[in-house]
């Protein structure tokens, strides 16, 4: 007999924004199961940051979540091709303060059972995009 486990697929996308790199920084994560139904939203200031530290910074965000809620299964989406690339192991990781979030991320991954990290373009990633932006707005008001 064989039984086949169904693991449901999640989308994560994910987006980091910072205001003067560096700047007030935010990220913006929205995942979505198998049926495009929104599972959880993340939009959060994350203090003075550059651009590169925002997207690793919502990158680890966005692994946490998908751990501490059980995700097995997720594929996550960027527009970040430095980020994306350095998580694949396509590019080296070069700047040693970047080289901090490049290891947690790392860690982060090998938790989750099946995972893929894409790179996709800004116009597909609208909605984390404007999650990350409105984090950085509300920092400044």
């Amino acid at each position: 007999m064989v039984i086949l486990l169904y693991m449901e697929k999640y989308k994560i996308y994910i987006d980091g924004a910072a205001k003067g790199n560096p700047g007030p920084g935010g990220i913006g994560i929205v995942c979505r199961d198998s049926s495009n139904n929104v599972k959880f939203k993340i939009s959060k200031g994350i203090g003075k940051v550059t651009n590169n530290q925002a997207e690793y910074l919502a990158l680890i965000e966005a692994l946490k979540k998908a751990i501490e809620d059980g995700l097995e299964d997720i594929t996550i989406f960027s527009d970040s091709s430095i980020i994306v690339n350095q998580v694949n192991d396509l590019y080296k990781v070069k700047n040693q303060f970047l080289y901090g979030y490049y290891s947690e991320a790392k860690e982060l991954m090998t938790k989750v059972k099946e995972i893929e990290i894409k790179l996709i373009s800004r116009t597909e990633n609208k909605e984390a995009d404007v999650l990350a932006s409105n984090a950085v707005v509300g920092q400044q008001l």
